[in-house]
C-alpha cells in the first residue's frame, strides 16, 4: 500500500519501493 509521496508518506513510499 504506497501513498503519494507528496501527502507526507515518504517514509511509507521508501518502505515499499525498498
Amino acid at each position: 500500500m504506497i501513498r503519494s509521496a507528496d501527502a507526507g508518506d515518504r517514509d511509507v513510499v521508501s518502505f515499499g519501493l525498498s
